[in-house]
């Protein structure tokens, strides 16, 4: 984002406003010049400033200028004063973009804030010319913000069957007091599992093995009594369910039998084990299964208590133009819990300059504001954060730097004989995430 013609080269986009673009030319100690485009058929939204009169200048296009509810037309060449203390709203009527400069004197606080928080000098003389604020692609696409998003049209997400798949490992015990507090919170049905992997039992005569299997199956049918009684006591009603087969592919087939609508386990995060929760076989699970995978993995410590693990959720958003499978299971955790659900949007291997930075991140603010936060009755609960860089290390950081208790992403499905296989995003944030990771397919 830039306008070409400004030529102070300390210009700092930043502000706020619904729907225009707005680039902040230059700030002195008395007054702010900002240069603000507004689309047709759109509007800059009702504002009220205590603490600072506003002197507008149109020099293209035409409008309203709707004062304390009075509105009247403005064009080209007219000016329009604001003093402090009036509602006002600016709208387009035209059909090309209506462009103006608003001196605000003194500056807004917000304004000033961030000038102080960059490279930029205040004071700096600036000769602004009328162009429009536009977008201009460059050689690296930077994805942009979705217009035609329905964030209003939320799925509803529902969670009557938990599966909790055990190996009986310290790392599937980190994961069962998830399970039970999900099962607890949205009154599901919770299945336990255990799957006997049939690999080593090959060389073994048919009935000899028939003869092992019920033995082992009977053994792990009570080692998940014993699981459940000594962790959540007789109150939490379960279904055990203890098979034998490839683990990965019995997984999946009960997760298709029995209907169930969220799988939990726990995973070592090493490649190449052939057993129940190590690294590939966790991967192939949410890569292939029907339903939402949540998993713990191995930087996930204990949980101290399974009355309330969420208490940030972090969502790394993917711009649809719907609502994301993922998105509405965020929010419905957000809201049974009552946690903050931080939206980050990270932007890989972006080239733009700082400035063009500044001035994504504040049209990514707005944009949240008025298209996404309005629908999602999160109240104050909800946030945006955009970054820049690796997605994967962006996720993490983020996560670790402000102690998110969950992770809520997208992921892309497999060919059966890839997935496990193949390294990526969701496998990187799962296994060095400190906290739970729900993937969503």
């Amino acid at each position: 984002m830039s306008i070409h013609s400004v030529s102070t080269g300390t210009a700092k986009e930043t502000g706020r406003t619904n729907t225009s673009l707005r680039k902040v030319v230059s700030i002195g100690e008395y007054a702010a010049l900002v240069a603000v485009t507004i689309p047709p058929g759109k509007e800059a939204g009702e504002e009220t400033h205590d603490n600072s009169d506003q002197a507008l200048f149109i020099v293209e296009g035409r409008g309203e200028a709707i004062l304390n509810g009075h509105a009247e037309p403005a064009g080209e060449h007219d000016a329009v004063f604001i003093p402090a203390g009036t509602a006002h709203n600016i709208k387009n009527s035209g059909v090309e973009d209506l462009q103006m400069f608003v001196v605000y004197s003194p500056p807004l606080g917000a304004d000033a804030a961030a000038a102080a928080r960059t490279w930029e000098a205040k004071n700096s003389y600036a000769i602004a010319r009328s162009v429009s604020l536009v977008y201009e692609p460059r050689e690296t696409e930077m994805r942009p913000f979705p217009g035609s998003i329905k964030w209003s049209s939320w799925k509803s997400t529902k969670l009557e069957n938990v599966l909790f798949a055990t190996d009986f490992s310290a790392a599937s015990e980190t994961a069962l007091p998830y399970a039970v507090s999900i099962a607890r919170r949205f009154h599901s049905n919770l299945l336990v599992t255990h799957v006997v992997n049939t690999d080593g039992y090959g060389l073994a005569g048919p009935e000899a093995v028939a003869q092992v299997l019920t033995g082992v199956k009977e053994v792990a049918t009570l080692k998940i009594a014993g699981l459940m009684r000594s962790n959540h006591g007789e109150d939490l009603p379960y279904q055990a369910i203890v098979q034998e087969g490839v683990i990965d592919d019995t997984l999946l087939g009960i997760v298709e039998h029995e209907g169930i609508d969220l799988v939990v386990l726990g995973t070592h995060g090493r490649r190449g084990l052939d057993q129940l929760m190590l690294g590939s076989v966790a991967e192939k699970v949410f890569r292939l299964a029907r339903c939402p995978v949540l998993t713990v993995g191995p930087n996930v410590p204990p949980l101290p208590s399974e009355t309330a693990p969420f208490k940030h959720v972090l969502y790394p958003m993917e711009l649809s133009v719907d609502v994301p499978d993922a998105a509405a299971h965020a929010r419905t955790i957000a809201k049974a819990y009552d946690a903050q659900l931080t939206f980050l949007n990270v932007i890989e291997n972006s080239f733009a300059a700082p400035d063009e930075r500044a001035w994504l991140n504040v049209t990514a603010e707005h944009w949240f504001e008025d298209r996404v936060a309005p629908d999602l009755g999160l109240s104050k609960n909800a946030h945006f954060v955009q970054m820049f860089g690796n997605p994967a290390t962006g996720i993490v950081s983020y996560a670790r730097e402000t102690s998110a208790d969950l992770i809520v992403m997208n992921v892309h499905g497999a060919h059966p004989r890839l997935a496990g296989r193949l390294p990526g995003v969701a496998y990187r944030v799962v296994i060095e995430a400190p906290c739970p990771v729900l993937t969503v397919r």
